[in-house]
């Protein structure tokens, strides 16, 4: 079912092989049934598009970083880490004489 007009870019061929899998006919099938929304609070392509971000930003920050969430190899590392800091408060009372 894969298009092939002219050369294809990264995108349309992502597409593509959704549509070979047969997921975006599923997906179609689901809407049609009433059981997924497509737009809107809730909805499949606010999902997605929420989900490609958090992944984009993952992927960022691991880059960044040069570890993985949760991975052992940050620890001790101090990101994201606050030192402790000790207080110590004296109250000062002045008593007027007399």
């Amino acid at each position: 079912m894969a298009r092939s007009d002219g050369p294809r870019r990264p995108a349309q061929e992502a597409v593509d092989r959704l549509l070979d899998q047969g997921f975006l006919d599923e997906l179609m099938d689901r809407v049609d049934e009433g059981g997924v929304q497509l737009t809107g609070e809730g909805g499949f392509l606010p999902e997605l598009v929420k989900r490609v971000l958090e992944t984009g930003l993952q992927a960022e920050l691991t880059g960044h970083l040069g570890y993985e969430k949760h991975d052992p190899a940050g620890n001790g590392s101090g990101v994201g880490v606050r030192p402790h800091v000790s207080v110590e408060v004296q109250p000062h009372v002045s008593v007027p004489a007399g």
